[in-house]
């Protein structure tokens, strides 16, 4: 027992105000980050699902861009009520410079979309992963050259450990790609660029465009910061649908034209012809698409589009498990080696270290055998679920 009525005085100091200390705008801050990181871990969970549900979709229509306009269509009917009701109650969702922040991020992401399933037509898919991963360094590179930041060591070790870790695990399809790059590898360049773009000017018009909670006329607090991520989503949908669209003519012609338009009418009239295909649209249109995306602009509000991108670089990892449960792909050494360098590039992202606390070779190495052995755990419990 501890007694409290020694006669002594207080010790100098001793009396801490902790609700006080808990509310400043620091601990919020920080408090606001680490929960944006927890979330942006989900939706690059959700979007590790893309992988394997596309691939499946890819195989029952007739091409890769008439699976992105019936996937964005989905998204954009989602959002569409959503904007107009948002822009009745406040006319800054309708602002023209509001559109045109949310439509160029749209812009940049289509792009990149569009080169990605180009470039998968004809090149090695390992290969495509690995330079779609690039973006963790181009963000960086951009909010160093258009924004003057100065970057923290941590961004640059973390970036670095992404890359590697997305060049291991794609270690196989690197390999057997062969030769040099052709015009379909190149292409895949547009990715980091398209995606790392949208991230950099993302996070941008989520800190011009938000408003502080309490700000609202109705003085809710926290309000429009769940509605403005709503909004640019939606506005990001008005520019990539018909993007698509231009893409998918582009590429096939009116043939294409008249076939998304059969596709479309059968799935509408008679979802019970493809429950599948329904439900993978449904899924990739209103979950991986639309929620996640507003997930991701809410979370870019807390973060720097630097310490996103490393977290996304998580999505090979997952595509990788999800890939392995639902189309019995194999995993092996070098799936795990580069999650674990992955995991390594989250951490220290997050952390506050400094270049003379950075993990050393040594203990990184001792890190990846620990891991590693918990992979194969884990591999042999999977294996265990599936039989």
């Amino acid at each position: 027992m501890v007694r409290t009525d020694v006669g002594t005085s207080p010790l100098p100091h001793a009396e801490i105000n902790l609700p006080a200390a808990l509310d400043s705008p620091a601990a919020l801050d920080a408090a606001g980050a680490n929960s944006a990181r927890a979330l942006l871990v989900a939706v690059t969970l959700v979007y590790s699902t893309n992988y394997p549900t596309v691939k499946l979709m890819n195989d029952w229509l007739s091409s890769a861009a008439e699976v992105s306009v019936l996937r964005f269509g989905v998204a954009f009917a989602a959002l569409l009520p959503v904007l107009a009701v948002l822009g009745c109650q406040s006319p800054r969702f309708l602002s023209a410079p509001f559109a045109r922040d949310g439509m160029l991020v749209g812009a940049c992401f289509a792009a990149a979309y569009a080169a990605q399933a180009t470039a998968l037509q004809t090149s090695n898919a390992g290969l495509q992963a690995f330079l779609c991963g690039l973006s963790v360094l181009w963000c960086p590179v951009l909010e160093s050259l258009v924004d003057g930041k100065h970057q923290p060591a941590r961004v640059w070790v973390a970036a670095l450990l992404a890359v590697g870790g997305i060049g291991t695990f794609e270690l196989g399809g690197l390999l057997s790609g062969g030769g040099g790059l052709d015009g379909a590898d190149l292409i895949g360049l547009v990715q980091p660029i398209g995606f790392g773009s949208g991230f950099f000017l993302l996070e941008r018009a989520m800190a011009t465009h938000q408003e502080n909670p309490g700000d609202d006329a109705s003085g809710t607090a926290g309000a429009s910061d769940l509605l403005t991520p709503l909004a640019l989503t939606a506005w990001e949908f008005v520019a990539i649908l018909p993007l698509c669209l231009v893409w998918l003519s582009t590429t096939g012609g009116e043939q294409a034209i008249t076939h998304l338009a059969d596709s479309a009418s059968t799935l509408l009239l008679d979802p019970g012809s493809s429950p599948m295909l329904v439900g993978a649209l449904l899924w990739t249109g209103v979950v991986t698409t639309a929620l996640a995306c507003v997930a991701e602009t809410a979370a870019l509000g807390k973060l720097s589009s630097s310490d996103a991108t490393v977290i996304f670089s998580l999505e090979p990892l997952g595509a990788c498990v999800f890939a392995y449960l639902m189309l019995s792909e194999s995993v092996d050494a070098s799936c795990m080696v580069g999650g674990a360098l992955m995991l390594s590039a989250c951490l220290v992202s997050g952390s506050d270290m400094s270049l003379d606390q950075m993990p050393t070779p040594r203990w990184l190495a001792g890190s990846l055998v620990q891991v590693r052995r918990g992979c194969n755990r884990a591999v042999r419990r999977m294996q265990l679920m599936r039989s």
